[in-house]
């Protein structure tokens, strides 16, 4: 049957088309829960964001432009935003699946990378970032945090939340970043090239994915800072001297002199870099493994081969072949912390701290109840605090950590009267359509890739209720829906399986 309305359109897509899994992660302003594609049984995040924390202006911006910008970019090394939507709590955006964690937690658990993996990583990121500056967008923010894995070990460079679409030679003049990746050139306040200090930050991810800590550490930000405006830093003999001189090159104080990302993939020490790589020990992989069960569909059709494409359009009643997804309201506040406590991914929320810790046996009255979760968010928080201070102190954001505690402290004297005030927040707050738009004239000027795809593809959501020329005419035009994104998991479902050739 077409799905497709009169109007010409499909319907506006709701929380009803998509199962929504496990907590996968959390943040200040949200979560980012495991979810299923109805249409096409296919996995999929969903990063949902509390409406009550896009009350201010700047939030709001900081999320459409992400959005406007991710929906602009289609490489394999940056993470795909398949479409976004709303609740009347959330606004939601549904991103590919990245099972294999940060690279932040890949390289804090082997204390630092042999030389081939890191090049295995490095030049995927700089061909990330020779993408992104081609289309006129620097990231700003390029850390071991912000970059991705998915099942296969793919990198895919994420958060573009403070990214920026650029014109030619632009001088910008705002300052962001994480401390420690920050270039020198955007601390001197004087303007800066943000090509060229995405390029210092990807010398930082090198340089900790080689040593297994940041090039720069203070006791303080002003001490910090001059460490790096100085260059001050030391290559030890236990890296190469090829890519000891690649660092030297990126980590130049003089952006002019800086290697660019072009002479970077040209030089000898990326030159024999792996193209593939196994880079997951067997209890990563186990673990991944867990994550994308419920959608193998090996498990439910012994005779999965080259006639796979047939059986998506076959797979509409979800409740029976996908009895192990645990199903939760995207609304509901309390999905993340009663359920799932046995199976909470532990690659990608590896010391997230929530109510799912609690035993169950408990008598106590429920004000006792809430009183004692009051005290164990405090002390969850002092958990991590000294995990970071003596398992991650090489790896944080350039900081020691007693500086870290001094403003953690006075942040946390405020916790309880911040969450009173959130609850006195008008729950009534109305969203237009504009919390998906940005006046940012220069995003506009991003071209967008067309990408031919298999006419197998438009075969298999045709059997889903989709035509053909609506398809072709939503890509044409940059459109994310609900049935684009059914045809790009496909797609990343049929390439991941070696059923069709790679674009």
């Amino acid at each position: 049957n077409n799905i497709i309305e009169e109007t010409g359109k499909e319907p506006e897509t709701k929380s009803k088309h998509y199962r929504v899994g496990k907590l996968l992660g959390k943040g200040a302003f949200g979560k980012v829960s495991l979810g299923m594609h109805k249409a096409t049984n296919q996995l999929v995040a969903i990063k949902s964001i509390n409406k009550e924390f896009l009350e201010e202006e700047r939030s709001r911006k900081k999320v459409a432009r992400e959005v406007a910008i991710l929906k602009k970019l289609q490489h394999s090394n940056i993470i795909n935003l398949y479409e976004t939507f709303e609740t009347e709590k959330h606004f939601l955006l549904v991103t590919e699946l990245c099972p294999g964690g940060d690279l932040l937690n890949y390289v804090r658990r082997r204390r630092k990378l042999t030389e081939e993996t890191a090049k295995y990583f490095f030049k995927q990121l700089v061909e990330a970032c020779i993408y992104c500056h081609k289309k006129g967008v620097v990231h700003r923010d390029i850390k071991l945090d912000n970059i991705l894995l998915d099942q296969k070990g793919c990198l895919k460079l994420g958060d573009f939340g403070v990214s920026r679409a650029i014109k030619k030679n632009e001088i910008l003049k705002d300052q962001c970043g994480t401390p420690a990746y920050i270039a020198p050139e955007v601390l001197h306040n004087r303007g800066y090239n943000g090509k060229l200090s995405d390029t210092w930050s990807c010398g930082v991810v090198l340089f900790a994915m080689l040593y297994g800590t940041v090039p720069f550490k203070g006791t303080n930000m002003d001490e910090l800072h001059s460490l790096i405006k100085n260059g001050q830093y030391s290559l030890k003999d236990s890296v190469s001297k090829e890519g000891r001189k690649l660092i030297k090159g990126i980590l130049e104080i003089n952006p002019k002199k800086r290697l660019t990302l072009k002479e970077i993939l040209e030089t000898p020490w990326l030159q024999d870099c792996s193209e593939t790589l196994d880079i997951f020990t067997d209890n990563e992989k186990e673990t991944i493994k867990k994550e994308l069960i419920y959608a193998n569909t090996r498990r439910i059709n012994r005779n999965f081969g080259k006639e796979a494409p047939k059986d998506f359009a076959q797979m509409t009643d979800n409740s029976d072949i996908f009895p192990f997804f645990t199903e939760h309201r995207l609304d509901s506040t309390q999905n993340s912390l009663e359920r799932n406590r046995t199976t909470k991914s532990v690659i990608l929320a590896p010391f997230n701290s929530t109510l799912t810790h609690i035993s169950e046996k408990s008598d106590d009255a429920p004000l006792i109840k809430k009183a004692k979760v009051i005290k164990f968010g405090v002390k969850c928080k002092d958990a991590d605090r000294q995990y970071e201070a003596f398992n991650n102190q090489d790896l944080d954001n350039g900081v020691f950590n007693e500086f870290i505690q001094k403003t953690d402290s006075d942040e946390a004297g405020n916790t309880i009267k911040d969450s009173i005030s959130s609850l006195k927040r008008t729950e009534d707050s109305k969203f237009s359509s504009s919390i998906l738009e940005t006046d940012e004239d220069d995003i506009e000027s991003i071209t967008s890739d067309h990408v031919e795809f298999p006419e197998i593809l438009y075969k298999i959501m045709e059997k889903c209720g989709y035509k053909k020329e609506y398809l072709a005419q939503c890509l044409t035009n940059n459109l994310h829906t609900y049935g684009t994104t059914g045809m790009l998991l496909i797609h990343e479902r049929l390439k991941n399986e070696n059923l069709i050739e790679p674009n």
